[in-house]
C-alpha cells in the first residue's frame, strides 16, 4: 500500500522539522523558529538524561518551599498555586520577549507551568491600574482579596530575587506595566 503524494510529504517534513508544523507552515511567528529548536533541543537533553528531570524537581521544589517560608504557610500546594499565580499574572503583563526572558531563568517544571495556557497572541494584557492586577493574582490564586494578593506578590518576588541575578530581574521588571510595577518595585529594591 502507498500514500498518497501530499501525505508523504507531508509526513517527510514532520519527521524532518520534528515538530507538528511542515516545514513550509507560515502560521507560525518568524521568531518562533529559534525558540522551536532550543525547546527540542532541550528537551532531547532531557529525555537522554533522566537527571536533568530529578534536577529540576529539585529546584521546583526549593522554590515552591522558599514561596511556602516567605507566605508562613506549610502547604506546599498553596505555595505551589501562589508562585504559578503571580508568574502568570505577571506573564500576561509582559511581551512575548519578556515573558520568554523571565521563562529562561525559571527551573524547567516552573517553565512548563509558567507556559501553561499562554497564547502569545493575547499579550501584553493591559492591567488597567494595579488593582486588576491584584484581582488577577486573588483570582488565579483562589486568595480572598487584594491584601492577601499584595502578600503573595511579595513573597514571589522575594523568591525571584534570591534565585533570578538582579540584572536579569531587572529586565523583566522594566517590561512590566507601569501602573503594576509599583507592586514590585517596592519589594525588589
Amino acid at each position: 500500500m502507498s500514500l498518497a503524494p501530499g501525505v508523504s510529504r507531508h509526513i517527510r517534513d514532520l519527521v524532518r522539522t520534528g515538530i507538528g508544523f511542515p516545514a513550509t507552515d507560515t502560521r507560525r511567528a518568524p521568531d518562533a523558529a529559534p525558540l522551536a529548536a532550543a525547546y527540542r533541543r532541550r528537551m532531547t537533553i532531557a529525555v537522554n538524561n533522566p537527571d536533568a528531570f530529578e534536577r529540576s524537581a529539585d529546584k521546583t521544589s526549593r522554590w515552591t518551599e522558599d514561596t511556602a517560608s516567605v507566605l508562613g504557610t506549610d502547604d506546599l500546594h498553596e505555595a505551589y498555586t501562589t508562585l504559578n499565580a503571580v508568574l502568570h499574572s505577571l506573564r500576561d503583563g509582559l511581551t512575548v520577549q519578556a515573558a520568554a526572558n523571565l521563562a529562561a531563568e525559571l527551573p524547567d517544571r516552573l517553565r512548563w507551568a509558567f507556559y501553561e495556557h499562554w497564547v502569545p497572541s493575547r499579550v501584553p494584557v493591559v492591567y488597567h491600574d494595579r488593582d486588576a492586577f491584584l484581582r488577577r493574582v486573588a483570582s488565579e490564586a483562589e486568595l480572598t482579596g487584594p491584601t492577601e494578593a499584595s502578600y503573595a506578590i511579595a513573597a514571589v518576588m522575594t523568591v525571584l530575587t534570591n534565585h533570578i541575578s538582579a540584572p536579569e530581574l531587572d529586565e523583566v521588571m522594566d517590561a512590566v506595566p507601569g501602573q503594576v510595577r509599583c507592586l514590585f518595585e517596592l519589594m525588589v529594591r
